[in-house]
């Protein structure tokens, strides 16, 4: 009876940290010619306290450590009403947003310059993405589905090449 008072327990406790049904990213280029993107990402559902978000320090097929957080700025958190949120910033590639009330949305500009298969790279010809250069992430919600909502300039004759599923 204990344990499965305990597994029931867990279960609860389990679906109500990961109510979130997805994490949606937004990516846009409106200062391609300044080598920029501008990098959105909302949470919901999120159970009380403190919201870590890292950048990555690694990249697939490499060996090196690299500080990808190095070409992020402009880092903002915000509310589900819009208001600013507290962020502190305990190492140079993580940040912990706190005070939120169960919906985060994180906002940065990302400099990429430097396109060479680690690295990302963004001018008005093309941007190339390298995901973990690219986008921070919560190694919290890892288990959690992600949306990449890419918007391409208009003025541009750009096209999306991926590996990833389009849903739409």
């Amino acid at each position: 009876m204990r344990t499965l008072l305990s597994l029931f327990a867990f279960l609860l406790c389990s679906a109500f940290l990961y109510a979130q049904d997805k994490i949606t990213y937004q990516i846009s280029f409106e200062n391609a010619v300044h080598h920029e993107a501008n990098i959105t990402i909302l949470f919901s559902d999120l159970p009380a306290g403190d919201l870590r978000i890292r950048m990555s320090r690694s990249s697939p097929g490499r060996y090196a450590v690299h500080e990808f957080a190095k070409n992020v700025y402009g880092f903002s958190a915000h509310d589900g009403e819009g208001n600013s949120l507290a962020v502190s910033r305990p190492n140079p590639h993580e940040w912990i947003v706190s005070g939120h009330t169960g919906t985060v949305t994180v906002s940065y500009t990302l400099f990429a310059n430097h396109g060479d298969g680690t690295y990302s790279q963004i001018d008005e010809t093309h941007a190339h993405l390298n995901i973990p250069a690219t986008f921070a992430y919560a190694p919290d919600y890892d288990d959690i589905p992600i949306e990449i909502e890419v918007n391409p300039r208009d003025d541009l004759s750009w096209k999306v090449a991926t590996q990833l599923k389009p849903l739409g």
